[in-house]
This record gives structure tokens, C-alpha cells and sequence, in this order.
């Protein structure tokens, strides 16, 4: 099984062999020193980036702005990494928000710790959040995302109040 075969569905389905190798292609080319398993915990985190961030079928480019910011301050990426990781979930937006939440989660959960999980889904938020408001679709998306990552709702429900003046449910 190959490094991105998460993300391909069957062997039939051309049009997502093909996102799985401009994928992979992408992120070893901008990132050329990483690891498999660091091109893949990045193209995971890019995937969620962009499900929460196109959960509305729209993308903000405060959220774009959003997405940088809540990787520098809460994830683990270098400087370099992080716009990395920005740029490939901005330009395969529609790609990855149209992959499930399942074939993201099972790779994060063996290349990242709890707490990591836990500042990603910080970072999900407050990327919901950059344009001003949460909707109900972001939060809903953000809560499958914490199930798949196998944290318990107290992780949602904390990482939640990071933005809790955002949130759209309370206004």
C-alpha cells in the first residue's frame, strides 16, 4: 500500500487516483526533506482544513488567513510547514473537503498524541471562527472530526469555548 492510498476509494475511480498523486507529488515537492509519515500527518491536517473550512460550500479568506494563523499557534509546524499545509488545503479545497473525515483520522491517530489532536481541533475552530462566526454545519464537521480522532466530547466541548463569542448557536 502506498503513502496516499488513504485517499483513493476504489481502483475505478480515476479522478481520485489522480488527486492522490497531484497530492502526493505537491507536498514532496514543497516539502522535499519530510518524511512519509510527515507528508502524510500534513496531508491529513490539510483534508480537515479544508472540511471545515468549505463545510459551508464557501471559502473566506479570513479563514485562509484563519488556517495560518491557528496552525502557527497551536500545532507543532515550522514556519515553512505551515504554509505549506495552508497552500495545498487552499488549492485542493474541494478535492479534500470531499474525502471523509475516515480516511483522515486513522493516520493522525497513529502519528499524533492526544494533545496534538487536541490543539488541532483548537486550530479547527478558530479557523471557523475567522470569519466571524461559527455555524452550526462548522461545529457539527468539528465534533465528527474530535469522534474520528478518538477524543472525548470534554476535547470538543473545550476546544469549543476557545471561541465561544463566534459561535453562531448563541447569538
Amino acid at each position: 500500500m502506498g503513502l496516499f492510498d488513504i485517499f483513493k476509494f476504489s481502483d475505478n475511480n480515476e479522478q481520485e487516483k489522480a488527486v492522490s498523486s497531484r497530492l502526493e507529488h505537491k507536498l514532496r515537492q514543497l516539502l522535499p526533506n519530510s518524511s512519509d509519515s510527515e507528508l502524510l500527518k500534513n496531508a491529513c491536517i490539510a483534508g480537515l482544513l479544508a472540511r471545515v473550512a468549505y463545510a459551508d460550500m464557501k471559502i473566506d479568506p479570513q479563514e485562509i488567513i484563519g488556517m495560518q494563523k491557528a496552525l502557527t499557534q497551536w500545532s507543532e509546524l515550522d514556519p515553512a510547514q505551515v504554509e505549506v499545509v495552508t497552500t495545498v488545503a487552499v488549492e485542493e479545497m474541494v478535492e479534500l473537503a470531499g474525502i471523509e473525515n475516515h480516511r483522515y483520522c486513522p493516520s493522525l491517530n497513529e502519528l499524533m498524541n492526544n494533545d496534538q489532536k487536541y490543539n488541532l481541533l483548537k486550530s479547527l475552530f478558530n479557523i471557523a471562527a475567522s470569519d466571524g462566526s461559527v455555524e452550526s454545519v462548522e461545529a457539527e464537521e468539528i465534533r465528527l472530526i474530535c469522534q474520528g480522532l478518538l477524543l472525548e466530547h470534554k476535547h470538543f466541548i473545550s476546544a469549543q469555548a476557545t471561541v465561544i463569542e463566534f459561535l453562531a448557536a448563541l447569538k
